[in-house]
């Protein structure tokens, strides 16, 4: 398909945008964008927050490699919206 600059889009047609949104995490997929100086007053029908369905404590090998492991996670889920974690801490295990 040819690119065609487009100042709105219809329903069924797909576009893409450019923001200058410094934390991905503030826009999560589907959610509804609108321009600071022309807001809308709610949220589009239909988004609902991701749920997360598989579950896995991921830890490092060495303790000294958390904050790599931190890291390397932190640039995967700017790759993967559909990527979701939280830090955790094990006694046995260290942080995770």
């Amino acid at each position: 398909p040819k690119q065609v600059d487009r100042t709105e889009l219809k329903c069924g047609e797909v576009g893409w945008l450019v923001c200058a949104i410094k934390d991905i995490h503030g826009a999560p997929v589907g959610d509804t964008l609108t321009l600071a100086r022309n807001p809308a007053e709610k949220a589009l029908p239909g988004f609902k927050k991701v749920k997360p369905q598989v579950y896995a404590g991921l830890f490092p090998v060495s303790s000294d490699d958390y904050e790599a492991f931190r890291d390397a996670l932190g640039k995967l889920s700017l790759n993967d919206a559909s990527l979701f974690y939280e830090p955790e801490s094990s006694s046995a295990l260290g942080f995770g």
